[in-house]
């Protein structure tokens, strides 16, 4: 999908569009195009959603200490939302994030998984109608001018996210643990 898709999708449950492009000169368009930002941003901190799931290892820490108890400061990626977790699956790393940092005492520079901002045009579908749902509510009250509308339209967007993470969460291997409860890592690794 991509953003004009998700827009129209959003706008069935208010009974608006179909738009041709979010620049045209309706509400409902205009609307769409200042809210998609916020929707995106919402759905995918409120879930690891596989498709926006990155990993990386963190580089050289940062040549300033931090001021927070940890040894060491390391600048996030660019696009990265929400750090998900710091080293492997079972490692117990310390970790809090500050801004743009990771700080933490662990060197060198420990794998990192994140959510990271990523195009409509790369979201599985699951992510996709929970953007656009949300995209719905964000809007509903504002092109609709109705509280009931509003109230429906964010209902929709939470069952749709959940529906959808449900979904993305069962796609994947879980952790591995043996049998005194112990971590032994990822399903396919062992």
């Amino acid at each position: 999908m991509n953003d004009i898709h998700i827009a129209n999708l959003a706008l069935i449950p208010l009974e608006d569009g179909p738009l041709s492009s979010l620049n045209e000169a309706s509400e409902a368009a205009r609307l769409c195009k200042a809210a998609l930002a916020g929707a995106i941003e919402t759905v995918l901190v409120e879930h690891d959603w596989n498709c926006a799931t990155r990993l990386s290892t963190l580089g050289a820490p940062l040549s300033q200490s931090p001021a927070h108890g940890f040894a060491y400061a390391y600048q996030l990626p660019p696009d990265c939302l929400r750090v998900q977790r710091l080293g492997g699956p079972g490692d117990d790393i310390v970790w809090k994030r500050f801004g743009r940092e990771v700080h933490t005492d662990v060197t060198p520079g420990p794998d990192l998984s994140y959510t990271a901002l990523i195009r409509t045009e790369d979201m599985d579908p699951a992510c996709a109608n929970a953007v656009a749902f949300r995209l719905s509510a964000l809007i509903a009250r504002k092109l609709t001018g109705s509280a009931t509308q509003s109230n429906l339209a964010n209902a929709l967007a939470e069952q749709v996210g959940a529906i959808g993470a449900s979904l993305d969460a069962s796609e994947g291997a879980a952790d591995v643990t043996d049998a005194q409860g112990g971590d032994v890592g990822w399903a396919d690794d062992v």
